[in-house]
């Protein structure tokens, strides 16, 4: 009995018969998903996403709790101050505050770390109207 692979131009030609099938190799039925290998999964690109991914959210997480003690901000709302753009400042001014908030929380889990320790918090300021950001 012979198997073709039903999601047809990815694998043209993929025939899986019995003989061809060996103990060592399990098979796995084509579903979503199944085409994904691991090794995509750990590569640079995918692992350096899911940092960043998680090292932002690690900020907004803590600095919407450190605003909330003055004053509610949700994660939303801070996501929305970093990205949005301010009247009156230039799109390179705001892609170099952008630049520059993602290079501190490329950083921001060790600093974070690091300032806790000594019962301190690490944050990122921008003052877009003033031309000016900063680190606290």
């Amino acid at each position: 009995v012979a198997i073709r692979h039903p999601l047809g131009s990815s694998s043209a030609g993929m025939v899986i018969t019995p003989a061809t099938m060996t103990t060592s190799v399990a098979f796995v039925p084509p579903i979503l998903g199944a085409n994904i290998s691991p090794s995509i999964l750990a590569s640079p690109p995918v692992a350096g996403m899911a940092y960043m991914v998680g090292a932002n959210f690690a900020y907004l997480v803590r600095r919407s709790r450190v605003l909330s003690k003055r004053r509610p901000t949700t994660m939303k709302e801070l996501w929305k101050m970093r990205t949005m753009r301010e009247e009156g400042v230039s799109r390179l001014l705001h892609m170099c505050i952008i630049l520059a908030w993602q290079t501190f929380v490329l950083t921001f889990p060790l600093c974070e770390v690091l300032a806790y320790a000594f019962n301190h918090l690490s944050l990122f300021y921008s003052y877009p109207n003033a031309s000016g950001c900063g680190i606290i």
